[in-house]
């Protein structure tokens, strides 16, 4: 029987893939022309996305919830007119020729726009693979992430050609008139599971009407049994109550049936158990460990948010084609995923911190070599260096952490990850534009080169931190 999964599979990954025209390197092509333009300089709009990244990573718990809440069609259709009206609003600067002040402040506003949806897309693809597919969800997710990466790979490539051949203004317009005509269609076709429809549940396994199938219960003052309110069962829980009461010609219970002190010293323990665990929540203290990993994650997210916004200048500036460098990053999806699955296989014989050594190595000679990109073997290990770098990224995350901080913590230790991954994003722009304008985008280079040495150094220094932690 067809499932009609993949199907929505399908749409899912057409919307997440595609919206890489919102992504940071899309932007790069077209910022040179978007500054001459508009009035505006690199460092003002480098500032700007910075703030909107910032913003979306305070709103993303907020679009978790609503996606909880609203019909999966309502929320998508929501977040793809945000997208495509956003993109439009940004063409229409070019015609009605305002003060920088005010472009600045549209650009604003449509970079939290295609921020905040990209980010929703994102969520929505993970929320329906969970959803649709149960007994093959680690085939989807895998098919999922090498579909992504591949259409997100081509779209600086995408971009650069479109920007060659068009006005800035005009491509960004084609985009959303296209993202409002064909991606409004296509969530029509997204449907729940069968299974959810026929129980009326949503993806948080809970149901729509909780509250009208809410049975309410309380406790007997007698024997301390729950049992349910209803008129007619209190002649029935009161003969049962009145059978439980102790007496000296009383049989015992039977094993299968739960007396009152049971039940009472189960409650008690819950209580008790909840109480702890909301005490021991706050008995976490970071380590230095986990403080240098999390510099590490700001300090990624720092770099390669730069580097991608500011991709087509700086090969310009290093004498590179942006053509062959978009071209090279391409094939980095495939480097990623091998690189995953063979330092995964390795990760339990080398330990968490030659691991976090060999992250650190990989940085170094990324941002060594980006300077020397125009020769053509030194831009091909660049992409090679580019597809290991970001599948180490994924053993960090997804391994390295539990691994070394155990599962009792993870959602605190995560939530300070995914605040660090979000900060870095949003000030590396910002950095790189301001060291351009005062010196060189080499200058900014050497300079993270030389703290990825420094963090190399400490992580050295920090050996008897990197002991595993039992979970």
């Amino acid at each position: 029987m067809f499932n009609y999964g993949w199907v929505v599979l399908f749409i899912t990954v057409l919307l997440e893939g595609l919206s890489g025209f919102g992504r940071t390197a899309s932007f790069s092509p077209f910022l040179k022309d978007v500054c001459r333009d508009l009035a505006v300089t690199s460092a003002q709009i480098s500032f700007i996305y910075g703030l909107a990244n910032l913003l979306t990573g305070i709103t993303l718990p907020h679009i978790g919830r609503w996606y909880d809440r609203c019909p999966t069609k309502t929320f998508l259709r929501a977040f793809v007119t945000l997208f495509g009206g956003a993109f439009i609003g940004m063409s229409a600067l070019k015609i009605v020729a305002a003060p920088p002040f005010f472009n600045l402040f549209i650009l604003f506003c449509a970079f939290v726009a295609i921020r905040i949806s990209v980010q929703s897309y994102m969520l929505t693809g993970r929320c329906i693979v969970a959803a649709w597919f149960k007994e093959n969800r680690g085939f989807a997710t895998g098919l999922t992430c090498l579909l992504l990466a591949s259409v997100a790979s081509s779209m600086p490539h995408l971009n650069l050609r479109l920007s060659r051949l068009f006005a800035w203004q005009h491509v960004w317009l084609t985009v959303g008139i296209f993202w409002l005509c064909i991606m409004l269609f296509l969530v029509r076709w997204i449907k729940k599971p069968p299974a959810v429809e026929k129980n009326d549940f949503d993806y948080s396994g809970e149901p729509e009407n909780a509250e009208n199938l809410h049975v309410e219960r309380e406790i007997d003052e007698i024997s301390a049994v729950p049992h349910e309110t209803a008129p007619e069962n209190f002649g029935k829980n009161a003969n049962f109550a009145q059978s439980t009461t102790s007496s000296p010609f009383a049989p015992l219970p039977s094993s299968d049936k739960a007396s009152s002190s049971d039940i009472s010293t189960h409650a008690d323990s819950q209580r008790n158990g909840s109480s702890s665990e909301s005490a021991s929540a706050q008995t976490f203290k970071p380590s230095p460990a986990l403080w240098l990993i999390m510099t590490m994650l700001f300090f990624k997210a720092f770099q390669m948010t730069a580097l991608a916004f500011h991709l087509v200048p700086m090969c310009e500036a290093f004498g590179a084609r942006a053509e062959n460098v978009t071209l090279c990053l391409m094939g980095t999806p495939v480097i990623t995923i091998l690189t995953t699955f063979v330092a995964g296989h390795f990760f339990e014989k080398i330990g968490v911190r030659n691991t976090l050594l060999l992250f650190l190595l990989l940085d170094i000679s990324l941002l060594y070599s980006f300077q020397y990109i125009a020769n053509n073997f030194i831009l091909c290990m660049y992409g090679l260096t580019a597809g290991a770098y970001w599948g180490m990224r994924q053993i960090l995350a997804y391994m390295v952490l539990p691994r070394l901080f155990g599962t009792k913590f993870i959602g605190t230790v995560n939530g300070r990850a995914s605040a660090c991954l979000c900060l870095g994003s949003a000030t590396g722009p910002y950095f790189f534009a301001k060291c351009h304008e005062a010196h060189s985008y080499l200058f900014a280079l050497n300079l993270c080169q030389w703290f990825a040495v420094l963090l190399l150094f400490v992580c050295f220094s920090l050996q008897k931190y990197f002991k595993p932690k039992e979970n």
